[in-house]
């Protein structure tokens, strides 16, 4: 026969997790036609199919935009006009905690936040997912009873993000400051690490004076690394051995395997 027929629409079957409020997008959606007696792949935007949800509470299709809207998990299947497209995706949906970070009870005179609703004046960051960030990580604005946090996925397999402040530097040595706290909240995962990054005297990226130092939290750790409640991670800056504080441009945070994490309150305290 000639012509275009018989139409063979997919998409790649995977489980994936989203955060209350993203949306969820499908992978690898495309079709094979038979094109004259010959077969013709052509990949396409997915907006081609129409999307079902096997639990719209936890999961909707609105529009062909899938977004994941309540906690728990949904299969979504789609169809190209009258044929069933191959594959499906099962979403999980991970809702933030149930109840904000601590507040913070330094007084504001003696921290230097980055990120904090309890302060008033927190630096400016240029960047809360750098483009040197791994390609599976996204950060997203998310509130807890009125509380602003920054919610992270696709922090697994040693993935990272990197948050760029290089803008407005910190100065924690002149400010007198002795230690670097953030709050934290991961539902699963054994292994947090965050890296501190300083650009030096002439306060650029690179020249030979930029120090940086990795600190990993986990079970044994001081502080210790739990899942399923917030954390205060609040060490002394010594921890960061080999550091200087004069021009602090820079922070990454990466794991082995916590996927996604809420963090609020990071600053510097005396």
């Amino acid at each position: 026969e000639t012509g275009v027929l018989n139409p063979r629409p997919s998409m790649k079957t995977e489980n994936i997790s989203a955060l209350l409020n993203e949306e969820v997008t499908i992978s690898d959606t495309k079709t094979i036609f038979s094109v004259n007696g010959v077969d013709v792949e052509v990949g396409h935007a997915s907006a081609y199919f129409d999307f079902f949800s096997s639990n719209e509470e936890a999961v909707s299709v609105k529009e062909g935009v899938v977004t994941a809207v309540g906690g728990g998990s949904a299969t979504i299947t789609a169809m190209l006009i009258d044929t069933p497209v191959e594959g499906e995706v099962t979403v999980t949906v991970v809702a933030p905690p149930s109840e904000p970070a601590p507040v913070p009870t330094p007084d504001q005179a003696d921290v230097l936040p980055i990120f904090s609703d309890a302060y008033t004046n927190n630096i400016t960051v240029t960047s809360w997912r750098t483009n040197w960030s791994s390609a599976t990580t996204a950060v997203y604005d998310q509130q807890i009873q009125g509380d602003n946090v920054k919610a992270y996925t696709g922090l697994t397999n040693n993935a990272y993000v990197g948050i760029d402040f290089a803008d407005d530097q910190i100065d924690a040595t002149g400010g007198g400051m002795t230690r670097f706290t953030m709050d934290v909240f991961a539902p699963a995962g054994s292994v947090f690490t965050v890296k501190l990054v300083d650009f030096g005297p002439d306060g650029a990226f690179g020249g030979g004076d930029d120090t940086e130092k990795s600190l990993n939290f986990h079970g044994g750790s001081v502080p210790p690394f739990m899942t399923g409640q917030w954390v205060t991670l609040d060490v002394p800056l010594t921890d960061f051995d080999g550091m200087n504080f004069g021009n602090v441009a820079q922070m990454v945070l990466q794991s082995i395997n916590v996927g996604n994490v809420w963090v609020d309150n990071i600053y510097f305290r005396k």
